[in-house]
């Protein structure tokens, strides 16, 4: 299932004197990404909370755990979890589905 929202950047796009709407799953992976406990207000227990995994004692396994996690908690399937860097550093890919 495909999701889609108001292209989210730093300023609003504006298309044909309208907001912008994109395939939103890359900006919603984002989110939850970035976001703590209580940062959305519909879904106040969602959130990694990337951040605080930075030079964190943490392994990538517990790491990619509380991904698929958090990420089950709002609907999506993750196909795949890639993760890269040093421990003061954190890339993460990943390619998750929406489910209905």
């Amino acid at each position: 299932m495909i999701s889609y929202d108001i292209s989210a950047t730093e300023t609003l796009e504006i298309e044909n004197g309208d907001f912008k709407i994109i395939e939103s799953d890359g900006q919603h992976i984002e989110a939850i990404l970035q976001a703590g406990k209580g940062q959305f207000i519909g879904s106040p227990l969602l959130g990694v909370d990337i951040q605080q995994y930075i030079n964190a004692p943490v392994s990538s396994r517990e790491l990619k755990q509380v991904i698929y996690q958090e990420f089950k908690r709002d609907n999506y399937k993750i196909n795949s979890i890639e993760s890269s860097g040093a421990i003061d550093e954190i890339g993460i890919n990943i390619d998750a589905t929406k489910q209905k």
